[in-house]
């Protein structure tokens, strides 16, 4: 585990593990595979491999290795990922025939100390501007986001850029030039945000077991008779509260 709670762990899967896992795969595959001649779900399993593309094949193998592996792997080690795993094979190409060396990255919540100065700083801006509260708690804020997450963030940000412009008519050019930004400009923006709205919602989870803010189950269902959507996401409704009590309690200095 590295200083901004990133983390990197690799497997190393045999010959004989490959092929194990070759037969399992090519029997699920098996048991929806259709060819002339055969009836449905019957097509011998050496039928079924020499019909199926080889590169779809080997991905399915990996995905049900490391299925059966990285959990394990990460109850060994007491590791809590928030993010898809990232995925490295250090020896290409895969084959059947040899080891395949796999690594594995991906990170837990970073950390955050919090400046105790932010208080007696917010009270002496006597100020209700949310933006300019914020902007106060960021500046008493350090965090040190793993690269992989700005990374994950980023390209999230990225395709709902890509999804809400092409339903607007536009390509990401012509909206990135409507904004008077090229690609580098906005990924340099975007990672500044990103940034910042992680030492906010870090800040806000830090805040409120230190000031005892967390939300109580009556609040919560007040809250949700208020917001009867968001009853299906629970802890979104719960942060949602506790967001609101931090922010009147910054508010409050």
């Amino acid at each position: 585990m590295k200083t901004d709670k990133s983390f990197t762990l690799t497997f190393t899967f045999t010959p004989a593990e490959i092929a194990s896992t070759k037969t399992q795969v090519l029997a699920e595959i098996q048991k929806n595979f259709s060819l002339k001649g055969f009836r449905p779900g019957k097509v011998p399993l050496d039928t079924v491999e020499t019909n199926t593309d080889p590169a779809h094949l080997i991905e399915h193998i990996l995905t049900d290795l490391l299925n059966s592996t990285y959990p394990k792997k990460l109850t060994e080690n007491k590791l809590h990922p928030i993010i898809d795993p990232k995925i490295s094979i250090l020896n290409p190409p895969l084959a059947l025939d040899k080891d395949w060396q796999i690594k594995v990255e991906s990170c837990e919540i970073p950390e955050i100390t919090i400046n105790p100065d932010y208080q007696p700083q917010i009270k002496a801006a006597k100020t209700q501007d949310l933006n300019k509260i914020l902007d106060i708690l960021i500046k008493n804020c350090q965090v040190e986001l793993p690269p992989i997450l700005l990374e994950t963030e980023l390209n999230r940000q990225l395709s709902k850029l890509v999804d809400q412009t092409q339903q607007a008519g536009l390509s990401l050019n012509d909206y990135l030039k409507s904004k008077n930004l090229n690609l580098d400009q906005y990924k340099d923006q975007a990672k500044i945000d990103i940034q910042n709205e992680w030492t906010i919602n870090l800040a806000i989870s830090r805040i409120s077991v230190d000031q005892k803010l967390a939300p109580t189950e009556v609040e919560i269902n007040q809250y949700l008779e208020k917001q009867p959507q968001f009853k299906t996401n629970p802890s979104l409704a719960n942060y949602i509260v506790t967001q609101q009590k931090v922010i009147d309690f910054l508010k409050s200095l």
